[in-house]
């Protein structure tokens, strides 16, 4: 994994610029050892493990926040974790964040036939809320 890896101060500015880009509260975010995970996102906090050298990079930093995005489109009991719903949204951040575009991720799921709810190419949130509720 050679992905940018940030500093604890470059990921909590980068959580909440894209919490204010979704217009959506930020999570709070906290650095610990998970003793297993990479990182989690519980209740609107995103943990990030302190003994994994990959906890902290980009990647890991946009997926945590679609977690937190997802649970604050959808209602937590009623979604799956790493379902089409949180697929659309992690395209959605990712793309967002500048790191990976919509379309490259939609040829990738097809390519390995992933569902995915498509959260459009304009990167707005009421797009994004529409193919998440579709699915609701």
């Amino acid at each position: 994994r050679g992905y940018a890896r940030l500093t604890r101060r470059t990921l909590v500015q980068f959580v909440n610029g894209i919490s204010r880009q979704y217009k959506v509260p930020a999570p709070y975010v906290e650095f610990v050892d998970l003793k297993g995970w990479s990182a989690e996102c519980d209740n609107g906090v995103l943990r990030f493990n302190t003994s994994r050298r990959h906890a902290l990079d980009v990647i890991t930093a946009a997926h945590e926040f679609a977690h937190h995005l997802h649970t604050v489109l959808v209602p937590l009991d009623v979604h799956q974790a790493h379902g089409p719903q949180f697929l659309a949204c992690y395209m959605s951040v990712l793309d967002t964040a500048r790191i990976i575009p919509t379309y490259a991720m939609r040829t990738v799921c097809d390519k390995y036939q992933i569902a995915y709810a498509d959260p459009g190419d304009r990167n707005d949130i009421r797009d994004l809320w529409r193919a998440v509720q579709s699915l609701a």
